[in-house]
């Protein structure tokens, strides 16, 4: 029913062209039956003619013919002769076919050039659809260059500007590109280098690239990498050129020295290092830039399916970042992702991506364009960032030493473990520290006394605490805090770092080196004293022993002057015992030993000191044995030790017992006395070095070193000794315990029995004395010569060779800071004679250290003895090295 309404009520539209073929037919019927009067019978049809031509002209084909028909049959009617129906019988048949034949050759006629004229019409809507096509991808494109954060350009083929992004107006503030404001705005050295470059790429139509300065609105200049790439059609001409201008003023300043491993810009779809892409409003890739297709390794069809297997992340992270592109094409959201892409040899870089909607003039989203940034570098520096800060964390974590961030707020950022046990926390707790107030952690107190420091820091400058914040798990702890502002640029400190020290234990040792160093500058005094005393009996004795003194009185002073000489002895061998046993150098010789015997010789030496103060000695010794593992010598040094230190701080008329025992395991000597006792303040340091008795006792002498060294000796034979008193004016007893041992058959004789080994045949051995000390080489002659021993003295080391080759002694006796030639030479020119190689070379020196002895080895002595040596002592020696050349006896 409808369809039939439209086909019996025909559009107006399509009606008007017949309508005006009836018309115009008409119009040439008036026109003829007004031109009768001249045409008479002569073209009878000719108005229709033009009729015919007019209505195919202007309405076509099919009104062209309804004209000719309806003309026919007017003319027919109206003109022809005689009248009569048309094809009538009567009618004149030439007529109609000329007519006919006329109007086909112009209706054929009008269809040929409307034809054409259609032709040309679609031609000219084809071209300027082509036209319009060209304007909107031209536009797109300058959105996409409009789009880059960088100057983009344009020129035409011969190298003329012809575009310029609205990045120029930006930095530059100008409207225009010219040659005079890039002149003005240029250095020099830079600008000829560009054009020089310029005009290189133009005649070798080749890309462009360029480093130069550009000075912006502001005056500033910064550096700038153009690229410049020609754009070329099908053909390989040359129809532009198309460049951009990135500000790599920060990249040069900060990094000059290395080198970009890839431009980021050689042409605008490269004008990014992995260059620019554009896709349909639906997302489907329109564009790849080549470099990015390159390092892939496949062609533009692949680009889109290959893009997400190539990504080397965790397959839910793909699946996030997939999504979220989805929901921006559908919404039109910009889109970034930062990722790590892999290339087609399996090279790895990290790839940020952006991805911006481009719209047309109704919103709707009409492409997508983007570029990919390669960040390999900076993800690089982030990542090393990030380790050398782990690395840092895991170093302050390891540290003793207290480390804390706080920010401007007064709040912790980071701590480390130290931090926390200073705090009296665990070293789990660190996270609970972080982002609490200070004020609430300290405590208020603590926080109050810190606050003036923290305000000081938080103005930018450095402060240092050192003080008890009674606070933490100690609050008697001594700490030293720093505080050093942290600074981002800002105007102010964003906060503070903090580096807390505990100086507790170290302040302990101080003191104890303070005390240490008040007892050795008491020990040096007493030294002094000690040293001195002994000199003033020697130098009136030595008047004594002048001409014209009484026998006995010169026998009183040799006798003080032993005693004297003995006790400096002694205190010298103290101390080189003291050095030896700090540097792990001095020798016990063990041997199995009586005890007993070694108390003996020990109270035998100590009972005239004791004598002379009145003190009672009593020895308690059992009948048994007492077998012990040792250095006879040291230990009857350890107990005349202890001995005398019992004379010294007992008062006139006192007792001293010293008595042994075996108890189990160990062998006990015990010394005790009636003395002074020692208070419970100085017990625990009896044996320490330096230390003495009561500053205020009249008693009191020695240098404080023999206690502590009987100790060290003790400990050397692997027992101990021990310290026992009630009090003072109480007395003290002293234990020194051994290791019992399996007892010899017989017991060694002691050193002590051998000094009484006197020598015959002495008158027979020849004894040469080199010493520059003219009187010691003197008395010491003296000396030898008494006990009947042949002498010679050489006060220099050449006069003792010469005196050696004539005498050629049996012994030597050689000092060893000799004038001329030291003792080392001497022995060794002595060994190179004949005779020398079995003469007998003692080091008789006050160089008595380990390396001392060591070096007189190789010099050819047989001994080495150390000043002052005891004159019986040395009798024993010479007596031992000669006893081929002598007879000895009782």
């Amino acid at each position: 029913m409808y369809g039939s309404t439209l086909a019996l009520n025909p559009s107006p539209r399509r009606i008007a062209p017949y309508l005006w073929s009836v018309v115009i037919t008409c119009v040439a019927a008036l026109v003829r039956a007004g031109l009768g009067t001249f045409l008479g019978e002569h073209y009878p049809l000719g108005t229709f003619y033009a009729a015919v031509a007019i209505v195919g002209w202007f309405w076509g084909v099919s009104p062209a013919v309804l004209a000719a028909v309806l003309g026919y049959l007017v003319g027919d009617y109206f003109f022809l002769t005689p009248r009569a129906l048309p094809f009538g019988t009567e009618s004149n048949a030439l007529e109609p076919a000329v007519y006919a034949a006329m109007c086909a050759a112009i209706i054929a006629l009008v269809y040929r050039v409307q034809d054409r004229q259609r032709r040309l019409d679609q031609a000219l809507n084809d071209h300027a659809s082509t036209r319009r096509a060209l304007v909107e991808s031209d536009a797109r494109f300058k959105r996409y260059l409009d789009a880059l954060p960088d100057i983009a350009y344009t020129w035409k083929a011969e190298g003329s500007l012809e575009y310029v992004n609205p990045r120029w107006v930006d930095y530059m503030g100008a409207e225009a590109v010219s040659d005079e404001i890039v002149a003005a705005n240029v250095p020099a050295e830079d600008l000829s280098e560009l054009n020089e470059r310029r005009s290189e790429a133009l005649r070798r139509s080749e890309p462009l690239r360029a480093e130069f300065r550009l000075r912006d609105r502001h005056g500033r200049l910064r550096w700038f990498l153009t690229r410049c790439v020609p754009i070329r059609d099908s053909k390989g001409s040359i129809t532009g050129w198309v460049g951009t201008s990135i500000d790599i003023d920060d990249e040069r300043r900060a990094a000059e020295a290395l080198e970009l491993s890839e431009r980021r810009y050689r042409s605008v779809s490269e004008a990014v290092d992995f260059g620019m892409w554009s896709a349909d409003n639906a997302g489907r890739l329109t564009y790849v830039s080549a470099r990015f297709l390159e390092f892939l390794g496949v062609t533009q069809e692949q680009a889109e399916a290959q893009f997400w297997s190539a990504i080397d992340a965790p397959p839910e992270e793909i699946q996030i970042a997939a999504g979220r592109w989805e929901r921006c094409k559908s919404t039109g959201e910009p889109w970034e992702w930062e990722y790590s892409l892999r290339g087609k040899e399996g090279a790895m870089r990290r790839v940020l991506s952006r991805r911006a909607a481009l719209r047309g003039s109704d919103g709707s989203v009409s492409s997508w364009a983007g570029f990919n940034l390669d960040v390999t570098e900076r993800y690089a520096a982030a990542h090393a960032r990030d380790q050398a800060r782990q690395r840092l964390e895991e170093v302050t974590n390891a540290m003793s030493i207290g480390v804390a961030q706080c920010n401007r707020q007064m709040e912790y950022v980071w701590v480390n473990p130290a931090y926390t046990r200073l705090l009296g926390c665990s070293p789990e707790q660190v996270e609970q520290i972080q982002g609490r107030k200070v004020e609430d952690v300290l405590g208020r107190a603590a926080f109050k006394r810190l606050e003036p420091t923290f305000l000081r820091v938080l103005n930018g400058d450095s402060a240092e605490f050192e003080g008890q914040l009674e606070s933490g798990v100690d609050p008697n702890r001594w700490l030293h805090a720093r505080y050093t502002p942290i600074w981002n640029g800002d105007a102010a400190p964003i906060g503070w770092v903090a580096v807390i020290d505990d100086l507790t234990e170290r302040r302990a040792l101080e003191e104890q080196l303070r005390d240490t160093n008040r007892r050795k500058d008491a020990f040096l005094a007493t030294l002094a004293h000690e040293l001195r005393n002994p000199l003033a009996p020697i130098r009136y004795a030595t008047q004594l022993l002048k001409p014209g003194t009484p026998a006995e009185m010169a026998a009183d002073a040799r006798r003080m002057i032993e005693r004297q000489l003995e006790h400096m002895a002694r205190l010298l061998d103290d101390l080189l015992d003291v050095s030896r046993i700090t540097r792990g150098t001095l020798e016990i010789r063990r041997d199995t030993l009586d005890l007993r015997a070694t108390l003996r010789h020990a109270v035998a030496a100590a009972r005239p000191l004791a004598e002379a103060v009145e003190h009672d000695i009593r020895v308690e010794l059992p009948n048994e044995p007492l077998p012990v593992s040792g250095d006879e010598t040291r230990l009857i040094q350890v107990v005349g030790n202890i001995i005398d230190n019992a004379i010294k701080f007992t008062n006139p008329g006192g007792t001293i017992v010293v008595s042994a025992a075996n108890d189990g395991a160990m062998v006990v000597a015990s010394v005790r006395d009636t003395g002074r006792g020692i208070s419970p303040e100085m017990l625990p340091n009896v044996f320490d070095m330096f230390v003495q008795g009561d500053p205020n006792s009249q008693a009191q002498s020695g240098l404080g070193i023999g206690l502590a060294l009987a100790k060290q000796m003790i400990d050397l034979h692997g027992g101990r000794i021990e310290a026992h008193s009630d009090g003072p004016r109480r007395g003290s007893e002293f234990r020194v315990l051994l290791p019992r041992v399996a007892e010899r058959p017989a017991m060694q004789d002691s050193l002590v029995d051998a000094a009484k080994v006197s020598v015959l045949g002495a008158s027979n051995i020849r004894v040469l004395i080199v010493d520059d000390n003219v009187d010691a080489a003197d008395s010491l002659a003296l000396f030898l010569k008494i006990a009947g021993y042949q002498t010679r003295v050489a006060y220099d080391g050449r006069t003792a060779v010469e005196m050696a080759e004539i005498l050629k002694p049996a012994v030597v006796l050689l000092d060893l800071g000799l004038p001329y030639l030291n003792g080392h030479e001497v022995a060794r020119r002595i060994r190179t004679l004949p005779w020398g190689r079995t003469a007998r070379l003692i080091a008789l020196t006050g160089w008595g250290q380990e390396e001392d002895v060591r070096r007189s080895r190789p010099s050819g002595f047989d001994e080495h003895l150390t000043k002052p040596v005891d004159p019986e002592v040395l009798i024993e020696h010479i007596m031992l090295l000669t006893r081929d050349q002598a007879q000895t006896g009782n």
